[in-house]
C-alpha cells in the first residue's frame, strides 16, 4: 500500500474507482421513473352579469351601513344608593402608625439575628472543614 511521503496519509483509492465512493451504487445505469403528470386547477368560472350586479349591490349596502353615523349606546340608569356607614371604627392615624413602627422594628431585629446567626453557624462549619482538610 501506497503511504504518503510521511507515512501518515490515508492510502489513496483504487485505480478502478477514481472516487472513493463511487463503488456504493448498486447498479451500472441509474433508470430515472418518469414524473407524475400534475394536474393544472381549473380556472375559475367567468363572472355573468348577474355576479357582477350583485357583487356591487352588496358593496353598495356596505358603503350605506358604513356611511351612517354610530350613534353611542346610552349607559343604563343605576338607582342612587347612600354609602353604607362602617361597622368599626378604625383607630387614629398617629396611633396606627405608631403600632405599626414598632411591629415592623421588632420583627426588622428577629430577622436580622436569625440572618447573622445562619451566617455565622456556616462560617464555623466552613472553618472546621478546612482545619480539618489542612491538618
Amino acid at each position: 500500500m501506497d503511504f504518503g511521503p510521511d507515512g501518515t496519509q490515508a492510502p489513496p483509492p483504487p485505480r478502478v474507482f477514481p472516487d472513493p465512493l463511487a463503488g456504493l451504487i448498486a447498479a451500472d445505469t441509474f433508470v430515472a421513473r418518469p414524473l407524475p403528470k400534475i394536474a393544472r386547477p381549473p380556472q375559475p368560472p367567468q363572472p355573468t352579469e348577474q355576479m357582477r350586479q350583485a357583487i356591487a349591490e352588496q358593496m353598495a349596502r356596505e358603503q350605506r351601513h358604513a356611511a351612517r353615523p354610530r350613534q353611542k349606546p346610552r349607559p343604563p340608569q343605576r338607582p342612587h344608593v347612600p354609602p353604607a356607614m362602617p361597622a368599626v371604627v378604625p383607630p387614629a392615624p398617629q396611633q396606627a402608625q405608631q403600632q405599626q413602627q414598632q411591629t415592623s422594628g421588632v420583627a426588622t431585629f428577629i430577622g436580622c439575628l436569625i440572618i447573622l446567626l445562619v451566617f455565622g453557624g456556616l462560617a464555623a462549619g466552613v472553618i472546621a472543614f478546612l482545619g480539618a482538610l489542612f491538618s
